[in-house]
């Protein structure tokens, strides 16, 4: 599962212009070398779909236990200032922000990302290196 959208226009071969709704993302603010860091932000999400959460089921507020929430793509990278960003995976669209489990780890921030309009660019391969 993705995020949904719809194309509004193809700009050149793998580019295109999108009408993104808004979805729901499991964060993680890294820093340092950029391979390194996605990979240490990429572990501690899936740690959190993989069953590092809690969530009360009993309704009496007492029980807590773990679940497991679908893998998505894609796995998203904001670049932020100096060696420092952001990495997320987009929830499932069963879960509504208020009804998903508790992340284990403060690491992990639960929040919406907004309706929007943006240009998308595929790419293949692998990371590019540090010094390109």
């Amino acid at each position: 599962e993705k995020p949904l959208y719809n194309v509004t226009e193809k700009i050149a071969a793998g580019s295109e212009l999108r009408d993104c709704a808004s979805f729901v993302v499991a964060a993680v603010d890294v820093e340092g070398p950029i391979r390194k860091s996605v990979g240490e932000g990429f572990l501690e999400l899936a740690g959190y779909i993989f069953g590092k959460n809690k969530i009360n089921n009993s309704g009496d507020g007492n029980e807590e236990e773990a679940i497991k929430i679908s893998m998505t793509t894609p796995v998203r990278y904001k670049c932020r200032a100096g060696q420092k960003g952001e990495v997320s995976f987009p929830i499932p669209r069963e879960f509504e922000l208020r009804s998903l489990p508790k992340p284990l780890s403060r690491r992990v921030q639960l929040k919406t990302v907004p309706s929007r309009k943006l240009a998308a660019i595929r790419c293949r391969g692998a990371m590019p290196d540090e010094k390109e």
